[in-house]
């Protein structure tokens, strides 16, 4: 969904919740710019605003009471401060709240994306760690006395004000609640010294472990750059150039209005490649397509490699080919996670659990 986000913002040069709401709904559909080509994982209050969405294409579809405050969108957050840029601060830290109301307009959850993507701003801004932490922290004119006039919300405030530094586990706790999974990721966050480091403290937490990594990682991210970020993780990222680009453009259009051209060019390929690849995913799951061996995979791999390893190899500098590439590379690897499910399939054993680990796959087996 973040990239969802930073898709929107960048075509619409701004916040526009209809065109988000419609990029999420691919995603959820369709497994749009989904790392595996499936919406693999939606919380009940983003599914609630899609479904909801999908029948009144309000723009503000979250629900608006204390049930509708939960982390789903301040886990997305860190393309809209990246698009306002470290300087414009105020207009960042309200379209941040702007931007939860797509799914979650709980008075907590908005309330908790302004705050937090303040921080993310003053990260930007190259602020250091104490000054970030400090109480009542705001990037915008005025400092900590614009809360005065733009209040946040109670529990927001008690986080604001340094409640992360005063307690430990158990007390801190990884929750599907916006604030304390907020309060997670500053704790991990405070609590360390590099991304690394801070990473791995705030997902051994347990519980909603993936979302306060997240959440952590926006800011972290901010902060050491991603020159913090340890090269094997990079290295195993999926579509890790497009994330890049599209970093890149968010930040430059906060600074010239411009989008790189090289940025349309990856993006294009990227499309070019999902498009192509959907109907190999549907002929992964039960349909009357569906495949049966791993000759017929390899018959589609087969077409969708040669096609696009040659239209990549001409017309473009070597870095955007070597860029274009990976991503192709990224597809491939997803066909042959895929492919191993079909081989197991075929030979009367279903596999009831799988999990990828590099370029391996591991499994846990039942019978059909």
């Amino acid at each position: 969904m973040a990239l969802c986000m930073a898709e929107s913002l960048i075509a619409k040069r701004g916040v526009d919740l209809v065109d988000q709401l419609d990029r999420y709904t691919r995603w959820y559909q369709e497994g749009h710019l989904s790392s595996n080509g499936t919406c693999f994982d939606i919380g009940m209050t983003t599914r609630a605003a899609l479904n909801r969405f999908g029948k009144s294409r309000q723009a503000e579809s979250g629900g608006t009471d204390a049930k509708a405050s939960g982390n789903g969108s301040l886990m997305r957050l860190a393309p809209t401060p990246l698009f306002f840029g470290p300087s414009k601060c105020g207009e960042a830290v309200e379209a941040c709240g702007t931007s939860s109301k797509s799914t979650h307009g709980g008075p907590e959850a908005v309330s908790c994306c302004r705050y937090y993507g303040g921080l993310i701003v003053g990260a930007l801004q190259g602020v250091d760690k104490e000054t970030l932490l400090g109480e009542m922290y705001c990037p915008a004119e005025g400092g900590r006395a614009y809360w005065d006039s733009h209040p946040l919300a109670p529990e927001t405030v008690e986080v604001a004000r340094g409640s992360f530094k005063k307690l430990q586990p158990p007390e801190i706790v990884n929750s599907g609640f916006a604030v304390k999974a907020m309060e997670a990721a500053l704790w991990a966050f405070y609590t360390t010294t590099t991304f690394e480091q801070g990473a791995l403290t705030a997902v051994n937490l347990g519980n909603d472990a993936d979302t306060v990594g997240a959440i952590y990682g926006q800011l972290a991210g901010a902060f050491y750059g991603v020159q913090g970020i340890p090269t094997d993780w990079l290295e195993k990222c999926t579509f890790a150039p497009l994330l890049q680009f599209m970093a890149d453009t968010l930040l430059a259009l906060s600074r010239s209005g411009d989008i790189p051209n090289d940025f349309t060019l990856l993006k294009e390929a990227y499309d070019n490649l999902e498009e192509a690849y959907r109907p190999l995913h549907r002929r992964f799951d039960p349909c009357p397509r569906m495949y049966t061996s791993t000759e017929e995979v390899d018959a589609d791999a087969q077409h969708f490699t040669s096609d696009f390893a040659a239209a990549f190899l001409s017309g473009d500098t070597a870095p955007l080919a070597m860029q274009k590439r990976r991503l192709l590379r990224d597809f491939t690897m997803r066909i042959d996670e895929r492919r191993a499910v079909v081989a197991l399939r075929a030979a009367s054993r279903s596999p009831t659990a799988y999990s990828v680990s590099g370029n391996k796959v591991k499994f846990v087996l039942g019978k059909m």
